[in-house]
Order: structure tokens, then sequence, then C-alpha cells
């Protein structure tokens, strides 16, 4: 198993990953960054538009990388409580 780090970098600012992670393949892990990359895409508390993630191995070599798109308009998936929903009791087993 091989350790890979997966930075946030935008135009200005890098958030880096100083712990990592171990996978069992490249391929393994290339999925992984493309999964950070669609929860930076929803985060509701902050707008990662246009940021990328990083993905470099132990040496920091850099191996795959994920592009976010650039969007104008707020792109955050919001969940809100219906507060006219009533909660049902679970049927017994």
């Amino acid at each position: 198993m091989k350790c890979y780090f997966f930075d946030y970098t935008s135009k200005d600012r890098t958030l880096r990953d100083f712990q990592g992670c171990l996978f069992r393949s490249v391929h393994d892990a290339r999925e992984h960054a493309q999964l950070l990359a669609v929860h930076l895409q929803c985060d509701p508390a902050h707008d990662y538009s246009g940021w990328t993630v990083i993905m470099c191995d132990a040496l920091g070599v850099k191996v795959h990388s994920v592009q976010l798109p650039v969007t104008g308009a707020s792109r955050a998936v919001v969940f809100r409580a219906d507060n006219g929903a009533r909660l049902r009791p679970l049927a017994a087993a």
C-alpha cells in the first residue's frame, strides 16, 4: 500500500494535507481525489469554485489533479428541516 496526499489549491491559497491516506492502487487514490472534488463542490459553508485537488505521492511528486469548475452562482446543496413535517414512529419489527 502506498500513501498519497491531497492538497487543495487556488490562485492564492493552498490547504496542505499533512496526514495522507493509504491506498492499494493509484487508481483507488485517483478515485478518492475525484470524490474529494465532489465534496468540495457541495460544501455549503465555502466556495471552492476554481480550486484544484492535487494528489501527490510520499515524495511530494504530483501524480494527479482534479480541477473544480468555476461557478458564478451558489452551487451548494443546502439541507433544511421541514418544520411542518411530522415524525412517524418506526414500525415494530
